[in-house]
């Protein structure tokens, strides 16, 4: 793991969040009667979340932890070897299941209760991108 491929991942990260919030100030009505701006969301997010996880799966690595089977499992280890709060950790998981639904089970989402889930999480995201930030400027 290097701290410049975080820095990557981090770059990525700003710039979806930056193309992401002003989706998620319009109502969930708004976006969800627009097919490319409902797209756009559902995209991003789960750029976001893919991203996410490809970073704590190089910071658990470089720590010399077992890489945990599930996406959401890294958001706990990271917690477990002290990068992420307990209350970060549990609140932010479980956003890789809205990232599977978008993905993998796409006819079963109600697309105006996942922007609302969106709009839940992203401030999350925004605190963790703090924390991953400061971790890395610790890196030598």
């Amino acid at each position: 793991m290097s701290k410049e491929s975080i820095q990557q991942k981090l770059k990525i990260v700003r710039e979806s969040i930056i193309e992401l919030e002003p989706i998620l100030q319009l109502s969930s009505q708004e976006i969800v009667v627009d097919p490319l701006r409902l797209r756009s969301a559902e995209r991003l997010f789960q750029l976001l979340v893919d991203s996410f996880t490809d970073i704590n799966t190089e910071i658990i690595a470089e720590k010399s932890e077992e890489i945990p089977d599930t996406y959401q499992g890294t958001f706990y280890t990271l917690e477990h070897i002290g990068i992420i709060t307990s209350e970060l950790a549990n609140k932010i998981a479980p956003s890789v299941g809205l990232r599977n639904r978008l993905v993998h089970r796409y006819e079963t989402v109600r697309p105006a209760f996942s922007i609302d889930e969106m709009k839940k999480y992203l401030p999350l995201y925004i605190s963790y991108v703090a924390v991953i930030v400061q971790y890395i400027e610790k890196m030598k």
